[in-house]
């Protein structure tokens, strides 16, 4: 049944037998009659929902405040479910104002409603006066046509899935959490936290049927940002927002975090709720052998001396093994090695259910002390766990440290007894214009899988090698040239820069060296390309003006390389000669200056993506330069300089956000 929005029709009668008796317009004794109500109405936007009231303000100055507004149906009634807002069509509403102590309505009170949209007062439906309580109030009837969505990027709905733990779970492992594609964010991260959203420190195991909490951050995708303006609607699915969502724009990125409460789940009762493994790194220096036969890998010690599972648990060991040495796969290994603290090195597990109980991964979370999870997945009815650790380091362990040589990257320092062998890895640094050639160890050269013995603290340093070129005289030259051209436009009265890259174009030549006469065309093409390009902004430039450089930015290679010979300079780096035959080719960059005299440009302050307009794209186009993905430059530069300080920053995007928004803000020279 619907429900009628409209107050008791006695109300009504009343306000027109005063009206008749001619005491209202006097009103009652001590009060003061109003006969105008002044306030103002936002229409929605398309896309958004009647979930949030309608969007009604009255000045603090006026001696009425709004009481309550509800969306409502043309007759009056409640409507039925949650409307969702399309542009251009009427949707309706009851405003209902309540008056300061001393002041009553006048039936016929005139509103006067200043609208953000279009709409329109359709009629007083009540008025309220009783001079026994002092209580007055009217009520009004509005229509409003919802608005265009301006802000196309601007993030309005938040939906967060979250799966409550279950009863017997750690809080080591994160809190499941998920949200819909393409909606303008991503979940980012999610970590267990008390009420206030400070995370957790120490693990704990949930109970059923207790609250507990998490602490939610998502990411906006780039060229979206959260809604700031009071009408950002979360909704979560399995739990409910405990804290205040609170959002961050910046340059750097957006972000949105959100603390929410769930009640822990009690998990079936054939499910082993949670998998915990006892572990011990074994010391560096531990030998590891493969057994063929048994396809069985064990160390001194073995594997059960240090992975160990509690007692009373539901799962124990499969009968196959117990523990598999493995790659980060989860690839068994079947080869002898030695474990070295600085190296990271991986084992799986092979767990069974006790009789009666199953393994799901939905409700069983796993953890292993001292070590890393990095997999974990059922397989018929099997639980494999994966896991790494870093063996620990002997109190007298020796070092074995990598030196890069002037090269770049990262090798870390492995630690190891005295007396061990061990085998040198693969260089994983690089040098620019340089590649690897060996190891060089206590003055010896040594390569990649060489076994040296560790005696002292030891430094395996890289050496590089280069290559010198020796051309033939058949080589064969099939150049071709890229002409980029950028004009600099520089003030002569106030010095200030502007750079604009001019269209690209292409030119070929049969010569190698760009100094060739032949060359000239394209430094032409390149002067044409930016005189073109300058008088899009009214500038005429002179030949003599422009101010050409010419380099080769690039060499296509297409030879064949024979060595000669290696030697070795007096720094170590090795020398490696090649005579070459057949195709190469040069990309030159040319670039033209000019210094000129900038006139004034005629632009519309805020249309930064320069379409002849002003809208949210250009609030885009606005932190795109400011985050370097697209720089801004001549017009469009001028133009996205929205509060004219002579830079673009996060300081425009938010002024022209404030302008599209209707703030009192203006933009140009404030």
């Amino acid at each position: 049944m619907k429900r009628k929005i409209l107050f008791k029709a006695f109300s009504m009668t009343l306000a027109v037998l005063l009206i008749m008796s001619g005491i209202t317009a006097a009103g009652a004794a001590g009060s003061t009659v109003l006969t105008q109500v002044n306030f103002k109405v936002t229409a929605p936007s398309d896309g958004m929902t009647s979930e949030t009231a309608p969007e009604v303000t009255v000045s603090e100055k006026e001696n009425y405040s709004l009481e309550w507004s509800g969306w409502s149906t043309e007759e009056g009634y409640e409507p039925e479910g949650v409307i969702t807002f399309e542009e251009g069509k009427t949707y309706y509403f009851l405003a209902k104002f309540k008056a300061a102590d001393n002041y009553d309505f006048y039936f016929n009170t005139e509103a006067e409603v200043e609208f953000t949209g279009t709409g329109k007062v359709e009629k007083v439906t009540s008025v309220v006066n009783n001079d026994s309580t002092g209580y007055s109030s009217i009520t009004y009837l509005i229509s409003v046509v919802a608005r265009e969505a301006r802000f196309k990027g601007m993030i309005n709905d938040v939906t967060i899935s979250v799966n409550p733990p279950m009863e017997g779970q750690s809080s080591a492992a994160a809190p499941k959490v998920s949200v819909p594609e393409n909606k303008g964010y991503f979940f980012d991260s999610a970590a267990w936290c008390d009420e206030n959203g400070n995370e957790l420190q120490n693990t704990f195991r949930f109970v059923g049927g207790q609250s507990y909490y998490m602490l939610v951050n998502l990411t906006a995708y780039d060229g979206c940002w959260w809604n700031q303006l009071g009408t950002l609607k979360t909704t979560v699915n399995g739990g409910n927002i405990k804290g205040v969502l609170a959002c961050i724009n910046s340059t750097e990125g957006c972000w949105a975090y959100a603390v929410i409460e769930v009640t822990a789940e009690k998990a079936p009762e054939n499910v082993v709720p949670y998998v915990e493994l006892g572990f011990t790194p074994p010391k560096s220096g531990t030998r590891v052998t493969f057994d063929p036969n048994s396809y069985k890998i064990s160390a001194t010690p073995t594997a059960d001396s240090f992975l160990t599972i509690p007692d009373g648990v539901d799962y124990t060991y499969s009968g196959y093994w117990s523990a598999l040495w493995a790659d980060s796969e989860g690839e068994s290994i079947s080869d002898d090695f030695t474990l070295f603290a600085g190296e990271k090195h991986y084992i799986d597990v092979l767990l069974k259910p006790a009789s009666g109980k199953r393994f799901n991964l939905d409700y069983t979370s796993v953890s292993v002390e001292n070590a890393e999870v990095v997999n974990a997945e059922l397989e018929s009815g099997l639980l494999y766990i994966v896991f790494s650790f870093v063996p620990e380091k002997n109190a007298n362990d020796l070092a074995v440290n990598f030196d890069p040589n002037g090269g770049e990257g990262e090798m870390s320092s492995v630690y190891m007894p005295a007396g061990t062998e061990y085998t040198l890895p693969e260089c994983a640094f690089s040098k620019a214009e340089r590649s690897f050639k060996c190891w060089e160890v206590n003055g010896e050269k040594q390569n990649p899988k060489d076994v040296i013995t560790v005696n002292a603290d030891t430094v395996v340093k890289a050496v590089w090698q280069y290559t010198t070129t020796v051309t033939t005289d058949n080589t064969v030259d099939s150049s071709t040239s890229e002409v980029v051209g950028t004009l600099v436009l520089k003030d002569s009265k106030t010095g200030e820069e502007t750079s604009i890259e001019v269209s690209r174009s292409t030119a070929a030549s049969a010569f190698t060296a760009p100094t060739n006469d032949d060359v000239n065309a394209l430094i032409e093409a390149a002067k044409a390309a930016v005189k073109a390009e300058a008088a899009k902004y009214g500038i005429t430039i002179e030949d003599d003006a422009l101010e050409p450089q010419i380099q080769v930015s690039d060499t296509v290679d297409k030879r064949t390389f024979n060595p000669l010979f290696d030697q070795v300079d007096e720094n170590g780096d090795y020398y490696t000669a090649f005579v070459m035959g057949g195709e190469y080719a040069h990309k030159w960059l040319i670039t033209v200056s000019a210094t000129v005299e900038k006139p004034e440009h005629a632009v519309m302050i805020g249309d930064a993506n320069g379409d002849g307009k002003i809208d949210i794209s250009d609030v885009t186009a606005i932190q795109r330069h400011v985050s370097e993905y697209e720089i801004l430059t001549g017009d469009r530069f001028i133009a996205a300089d929205c509060n004219a300080d002579g830079k673009i920053s996060i300081d425009d995007a938010t002024l022209l956000q404030r302008f599209l928004a209707e703030f009192n803000v203006k933009l140009g020279k404030q």
